[in-house]
């Protein structure tokens, strides 16, 4: 059954909903022309990652960990790009100028690959951009899994993500384990929807 203002991918087989797809609630200011353009690459296989990760840094060899930003879309669809690409530009590929012409992802972050082995070392569901739910990692590791890249010990870093009244414009980022109350004035934070 569908929620009202929610959007669901039906499982092929049940018919069911299984993934809620999650619409942009940032600011549209960083909804620019030139913001758009940005160097990403769809990764489809393990090897596709060890070749994608030397151009997506700008470096024939990485000296250190790789950090990057990713996002899933629809049809497992994983985008990663460079670290400082906004998310909306990496899921889009388009200038846009209104919320609603950025196309909606599964989940959004940053992750870190490993020099050594291109294992991600930790993923997060960082992005202030979509304001993912932590479950979204979830689905980035079943993702990796299937293309025989190795999650087991890979750190998640959970985030959540609110709104005050007393920062009306502030998408405040607070890790799970602290309370979800505003960092200037304490009160209790109003959570950041980006459910569609």
């Amino acid at each position: 059954m569908r929620a009202p203002g929610r959007c669901f991918i039906p499982n092929a087989t049940t018919g069911m909903p299984t993934h809620e797809l999650l619409g942009f609630v940032g600011p549209t200011r960083v909804l620019r022309p030139e913001r758009a353009t940005v160097s990403r690459a769809c990764i489809e296989t393990a090897e596709g990652l060890v070749a994608a990760i030397p151009g997506l840094l700008g470096r024939s060899r990485p000296r250190e960990d790789a950090v990057l930003s990713w996002v899933l879309l629809p049809g497992s669809i994983l985008w990663l790009a460079p670290r400082s690409a906004e998310h909306w530009a990496v899921a889009t590929a388009l200038p846009v100028s209104r919320r609603e012409d950025v196309a909606p992802v599964l989940g959004a972050g940053e992750i870190a690959f490993g020099f050594v082995q291109p294992e991600p070392v930790w993923a997060s569901n960082l992005s202030t951009g979509y304001c993912p739910p932590p479950d979204c990692l979830e689905r980035l590791c079943l993702h990796l899994s299937k293309i025989r890249i190795n999650t087991n010990r890979t750190i998640l870093q959970r985030f959540h993500f609110g709104t005050c009244s007393c920062q009306p414009d502030s998408i405040q980022v607070l890790s799970a384990e602290e309370p979800f109350e505003c960092k200037s004035c304490f009160l209790p934070l109003q959570k950041v929807r980006s459910d569609l």
